[in-house]
């Protein structure tokens, strides 16, 4: 009898070559900062929630500035993560940490997704072939946004693998009609809501067809009972939580939902997010129309199901506007199913069985030999163009000849965060509009610029049309909102990361009062006359 790792070699092959090229990219996108130590950094929004977590782990409450309670960020459920890693490790290692376990996300999306694919097929031997389970193994880890987020430390890994074992939870329910599969759905979804609350809309998606099992088992046992199961541990879980929000922060709702949505007119939203949908849909064109004629052509309920799911994602995203950066971060969650899908529409072709491998009479070819040759080239070229759509924009970063996105900036701020210390005192205030990296290292009292942790800047009406001609988009969501008087003229923080607006008034006004000054070859932009700044040290460095 094969051992487990015998059964499992090519999967376990696989899983090690990406730990490899994970451990590879994060080591990358890592750097020796100005005080000789290595650091590794997540994406900025990523760093807001570890100031979040460090802030928490250490005494300090859910809070981005201490005693001030607002809900800057949305993803509850990995800013809880964060403040246990930001408990056991230093703040430069527990970063480390968040990646290392993004990583582990990764893998385990890989390993549902199979679940799932299995799931789809039914019993054992309807499937095609035991080496579909490879390539949809295999594929969950080739999609670049997927990695990129997860290690970038973002809350879409976790969401995305919550809302696959929800789906997963879901066909164990179809096949066993076991009361605890819908408790254990339930929690998934309550969970992947506190990950990130846009998985509400796929969430209701998977509750229709929880129903329509239930619906289809009614008789065996009580609709009512078995709804119970399904929605009281779901509701629990959101009534606590909107409970603590009310109690802790005081808002129905968190200040990003204000920054992001509020005050933005429906039309300009959709029109928006219609915009920023259309480079995703040129991407993931391949895989979706191969994902929808397989399914129209071997329609399943099940099939229509996650294709049902794909689209709520795509729909959410438009509803809310796109997002400010174009690597797919709220559509991801929908990628592992289109795979699946995509795989099992190619089945039949790259799995097509070549029964006659030598010509029934000299000089004539095998008809069938050659058909199955031909889906078979057919069907791998077809995943191969598939692939190469969904990652040729993000190759050079795949292959690390590139940093990853905006690591370049990550590196700047960790240098500057571990100089602001030296030149500042503890009583600083940091102005900035990239919001979690200096915070997090320097620990000082930080101004948002761009309002996640400031409601008065994230209930300010919206300016639109702020990013012209890029990809048609006509605002940046979530970066569109600010008021240099009231964070620059009126707070006036000791250190200034940039002038965001380039209005000419601030930046006459900021000339006389404040000094650009260089420090180991870095400049800042510093409050004249400042007695939180070490002015003598700024003096003595550049007299030598």
């Amino acid at each position: 009898m094969k051992t487990f790792l015998q059964r499992n070699a090519i999967f376990i092959g696989i899983a090690s070559a990406f730990v490899l090229w994970a451990g590879a990219y994060i080591w990358s996108a890592s750097f020796i900062a100005v005080d000789g130590l290595r650091y590794f950094a997540l994406f900025d929004d990523a760093m807001i929630s570890m100031r979040y977590a460090w802030n928490f782990s250490h005494g300090h409450g859910l809070v981005w500035n201490a005693g001030e309670y607002v809900e800057g960020y949305t993803n509850f459920l990995m800013t809880l993560f964060m403040s246990v890693a930001t408990r056991v490790f230093s703040k430069r290692l527990a970063v480390l940490a968040v990646q290392v376990f993004g990583v582990g996300v990764l893998l385990a999306i890989a390993s549902l997704s199979v679940k799932i694919s299995r799931q789809l097929w039914g019993p054992a031997p309807t499937r095609p072939h035991k080496s579909l389970d490879v390539l949809v193994f295999a594929g969950i880890l080739a999609y670049y946004p997927l990695s990129y987020w997860a290690i970038m430390g973002m809350e879409t890994g976790v969401q995305t693998l919550l809302i696959l074992a929800a789906v997963a939870f879901a066909f164990q329910y179809r096949d066993s009609h076991r009361q605890g599969w819908l408790v254990s759905l339930s929690v998934s979804l309550a969970l992947a809501y506190l990950a990130r609350p846009d998985s509400l809309i796929p969430g209701l998606v998977i509750f229709l067809y929880a129903f329509g099992e239930l619906w289809d088992n009614k008789k065996a046992k009580p609709i009512m009972v078995q709804a119970a199961y399904l929605i009281v541990p779901f509701l629990a879980l959101l009534i606590t939580h909107q409970l603590f929000r009310l109690s802790y922060y005081g808002e129905m709702l968190p200040n990003t939902y204000y920054l992001k949505v509020g005050g933005v007119p429906v039309m300009v939203r959709l029109r928006n997010g219609a915009n920023f949908i259309n480079g995703f849909l040129l991407e993931s064109s391949v895989l979706l129309v191969i994902a929808m004629a397989g399914s129209i052509s071997k329609f399943t309920k099940e099939k229509l199901f996650l294709l049902t799911l794909i689209a709520s994602i795509i729909l959410d995203q438009i509803w809310v506007g796109g997002d400010a950066w174009a690597y797919w971060r709220m559509m991801v969650p929908g990628i592992p199913l289109a795979i699946i899908l995509l795989f099992h529409a190619l089945s039949p072709w790259i799995f097509s069985d070549i029964r006659e491998t030598q010509p029934q009479q000299l000089g004539r070819l095998n008809t069938t030999y050659l058909k199955n040759s031909f889906s078979r080239i057919m069907g791998s070229a077809l995943i191969l163009i598939c692939f190469t759509l969904l990652n040729a924009r993000f190759w050079p970063e795949i292959s690390m000849r590139t940093l990853p996105f905006l690591t370049d900036l990550n590196h700047t701020n960790i240098n500057k965060a571990i100089l602001l210390q030296e030149i500042t005192t503890e009583q600083a205030t940091m102005g900035v509009k990239r919001a979690g990296i200096i915070p997090y290292f320097t620990g000082r009292y930080s101004i948002d610029f761009f309002g996640k942790a400031d409601p008065y800047i994230a209930h300010l009406p919206p300016i639109l049309d702020l990013a012209g001609t890029y990809r048609n988009w006509l605002y940046f969501p979530g970066h569109n909102k600010y008021d240099a008087d009231y964070s620059i003229k009126q707070l006036q923080p000791t250190f200034i990361e940039e002038y965001h607006t380039g209005d000419a008034d601030i930046l006459a006004w900021g000339s006389t009062r404040y000094a650009e000054v260089t420090y180991q070859g870095m400049s800042f932009t510093l409050l004249k006359d400042s007695a939180d700044v070490l002015w003598d040290l700024l003096q003595m460095s550049n007299d030598r």
